[in-house]
């Protein structure tokens, strides 16, 4: 999906916590979805404000999309 130019993914086999790859330009980063905490990679920080608004609105859709992709994760 794509939210104001950034592309957010949620891969299936992937690992905990609950994530989202984000990706704009040459940048890409992880990002966990309850903590909003940067997990790995570089991100432009006015990008990365907008990404987390984004996780803070559709936090509840994300993790319930990230399990629902990789149900072996659940807790």
């Amino acid at each position: 999906m794509k939210y104001k130019g950034i592309s957010i993914y949620i891969y299936g086999n992937d690992h905990n916590p609950p994530h989202v790859h984000i990706m704009f330009a040459e940048y890409d980063a992880i990002i966990d979805i309850s903590t909003r905490e940067l997990i790995e990679g570089k991100f432009p920080r006015n990008k990365l404000k907008i990404i987390i608004g984004y996780i803070e609105d559709n936090e509840d859709y994300l993790i319930t999309t990230f399990y629902e992709r990789n149900p072996n994760l659940r807790r």
